[in-house]
Order: C-alpha cells, then structure tokens, then sequence
C-alpha cells in the first residue's frame, strides 16, 4: 500500500505515484488512513481545476478511506465500489491490520476469471436444467460489470461469448438426445 502524509504537495504524491507504477495513494495522518487520491482525482481535481501542484494532497483527497476485510466476497466489494463511489479499498485482516489494497480493475480481472469459469460450466453442463440455472446467473454478472465502469464494448463481447457457448451447448445437448443432424447445418441466431 503506497501511502504519504497529508501534507504531501499533490506534485510529490503524483512523482511517488509514477515512481511505484501505482494508480493510488493513500493520505495518512499520525499512522492513521484518512483519504485516498488516485489517477482519475489528479486529472479531474488537479488538472482539470487548475489547482496549484504545491497545495497539500489533503487539499484534493478522497476521504473517508473505505475498508473491506480479507474475507468478503467479491460481490460485496463490488458493492462497496458502488456505494462509496470509489477506486480503491485498504484491505483488513481479521485482526483489522492493513494488509493491501483492492482495486476496482481487481474486482474487473476477477470477474473475467468468474466469467471464464462460467464459460467451463456450460461446456461441461449435462442437460438443458443445468443450462438454464447457468443463464439465470448471466444478469447478476453483467450488471455487476455495468456497475463497476466496464465498457460496453466489453460487456457486448461478454455477452456474445455465454450466448454463444450456451446455444453451442444447446444443440450438443440436442445430438446427444436425438442423435446426429442428417446434414451438415449451421445455426444462426
């Protein structure tokens, strides 16, 4: 975690910022958490509002800071992301020391492992219930990638894919049941 104190100049944390190839830093005060200033602050509070790159970074921070514990789901990071509308949580053990940093292009590579996985279960899927019960979760993950600022462009593709490896599954499905087409088809869809 790549912290500074509050009265860091905004020039400072910016030059750490680029030194330790990080989109975050946080703001401390007497070993204490008390904001968090990332890429989109200093280009939406600094450049764009032509503030001095002198003045402390207290001066253009996000605070409170917002915590989540080691063990929370990823739909409740998610969640939290939303609802504090912010880039960045401080990680927490179970005995509330900090121990790292979890980013909203965290929870967006996670969810793209979840929707790799997701693909895996519907190639594997035994019959069209368990397709179903596979689609009836598709919603709650697009709209956790809505929520979370993923482009639309990458939502469309992640919707093709499951659509397109469920009707994929469907027809094989339909093969296993029935048996093999009397002629070579295509499916257009």
């Amino acid at each position: 975690i790549l912290k500074c104190d509050f009265s860091t100049s905004i020039l400072d944390a910016a030059k750490k910022m680029q030194r330790k190839f990080q989109k975050a830093i946080f703001v401390e005060n007497d070993g204490e958490l008390i904001g968090v200033i990332n890429d989109a602050d200093l280009r939406n509070r600094v450049i764009a509002a032509n503030i001095n790159y002198n003045y402390p970074v207290s001066h253009v921070m996000t605070s409170p800071v917002v915590f989540i514990q080691e063990n929370d789901l990823l739909y409740e990071a998610i969640l939290k992301f939303k609802n504090y509308r912010v880039s960045h949580l401080v990680v927490r053990n179970n005995v509330n020391e900090v121990i790292g940093v979890f980013g909203n292009q965290d929870a967006l590579d996670m969810q793209r492992n979840t929707l790799s996985y997701l693909i895996k279960e519907i190639e594997i899927s035994e019959d069209v219930n368990q397709l179903k019960n596979i689609y009836n979760n598709v919603p709650v993950i697009i709209r956790a990638l809505i929520e979370s600022g993923d482009k639309t462009s990458n939502i469309t593709r992640i919707i093709t894919s499951v659509a397109d490896a469920i009707t994929k599954r469907a027809i094989e499905l339909t093969m296993e049941e029935i048996g093999e087409a009397p002629c070579s088809f295509a499916y257009i869809g």
